[in-house]
């Protein structure tokens, strides 16, 4: 018997154990599967057979005999991030303010011995007093005429203030800008000053009195209170008004103005401001704008900024004084919903004593309302029946 044949029979008896035919018993018989180990079993020839051929020799197993096997496939974890470490906490610094150098017992007259005065110019250049209470050099309080009450804050006591001037200042109407009291220039007034506690045992009004004079004005720069506003073609006039309120003269060496202008022909005709001298009529500078930057956003207007030009003008001490100006060459176009219009404004004025000066609309502006249709006497509120038409 060889190989092949041995191991075909032992796998048809196994397989005829597993598959019953019919129902059928098949007994195997003991002495086929039993072995002596007293002695070794007898060694098979070797018989050189191809692994085809043995394999080809091998019994077939039927379907179903033989085990599944499931694996479970998983996924690897990935790996645990460590969580980013906390910024560093940074301890902030807070530096306790630096005490004020107060005495240890603040009264209502300590604060007036210790309290200097000093002016203020306002819009209009009048004067206004300012006061500031020191303590070892330290500001540690500051007030005006207006306030009722001083101190409270910065461990200075509350005290509560009045005061009466001879003679009294001016004082501005409910809509001013500034409600300062007005003192004039180049006039001497006496003060009382009068301060009280407003807590503590010792309430008693303390007053100190003070005599100053003010000192010379400023040159206050505007408009004229009235002009011919309509533009109208050819020619326009208007003034500067230079209010000198200093004691010496004061010499005008150049002024800075901006320039603007809407619908007006500027192709074939110069447009030009003229400053002339308000003795003689003789022109001082001609200053062109025919030229000036267009507006990108406006196809029919111009304008630049910061002008300057040369000047010669003089205004006595104590004096008010106007300057003429011109706007020379003025052509309206009749455009249906844009209104022509020319304005001068200045800005800043060069002068030979650097004198303080205050600008108050020093604006000339003239403007003109294209009508629409025609003119109707019996209208009270167009343009014709306005005076605002452009003519």
């Amino acid at each position: 018997m060889n190989i092949a044949a041995a191991i075909a029979g032992i796998f048809a008896a196994i397989g005829g154990f597993f598959v019953p035919k019919h129902n059928a018993i098949v007994a195997l018989p003991e002495t086929a599967m039993v072995y002596t180990t007293a002695a070794p079993l007898p060694a098979l020839p070797a018989e050189p057979t191809s692994t085809a051929a043995a394999i080809s020799e091998l019994p077939e197993i039927a379907p179903g005999l033989l085990p599944k096997v499931t694996l479970a496939l998983s996924k690897p974890k990935p790996a645990a991030r460590k969580p980013a470490p906390a910024p560093a906490k940074i301890a902030a610094t807070v530096t306790a303010p630096t005490p004020l150098p107060l005495p240890a017992h603040i009264t209502a007259q300590w604060i007036l011995d210790n309290t200097t005065f000093s002016f203020k110019t306002r819009f209009d250049g009048t004067y206004a007093l300012v006061f500031a209470t020191k303590s070892g050099g330290v500001n540690v309080a500051t007030w005006d005429l207006t306030n009722q009450t001083i101190g409270g804050v910065n461990g200075v006591p509350q005290f509560n203030f009045s005061f009466t001037c001879n003679p009294p200042p001016t004082m501005p109407p409910f809509n001013s800008p500034d409600m300062s009291p007005a003192f004039a220039v180049r006039t001497t007034y006496g003060c009382d000053l009068s301060l009280a506690a407003t807590g503590g045992s010792d309430r008693r009004a303390v007053v100190k009195h003070f005599d100053f004079t003010t000192s010379a004005g400023p040159l206050v720069i505007s408009h004229p209170s009235s002009m011919n506003t309509v533009l109208q073609n050819d020619k326009n006039v208007g003034y500067i008004v230079f209010n000198n309120e200093n004691s010496e003269p004061v010499t005008i060496t150049s002024i800075t103005f901006d320039a603007a202008y809407t619908a007006l022909g500027v192709i074939d005709t110069p447009l030009v401001v003229r400053f002339l001298d308000p003795a003689t009529d003789a022109i001082i500078v001609d200053q062109h704008l025919e030229n000036m930057p267009k507006d990108p956003a406006d196809q029919w207007s111009a304008g630049q900024t910061g002008i300057t030009i040369p000047m010669n003008f003089t205004v006595p001490g104590n004096t008010e004084k106007a300057l003429p100006v011109n706007v020379i060459g003025v052509h309206h176009l009749s455009i249906t919903g844009v209104n022509p219009m020319v304005r001068i404004a200045v800005t800043n004025v060069g002068t030979t004593s650097g004198v303080k000066t205050i600008f108050q609309s020093p604006v000339l502006e003239w403007t003109c309302v294209v009508p629409v249709g025609a003119f109707d006497p019996n209208s009270t509120s167009d343009a014709f029946a306005t005076g605002q038409a452009c003519r």
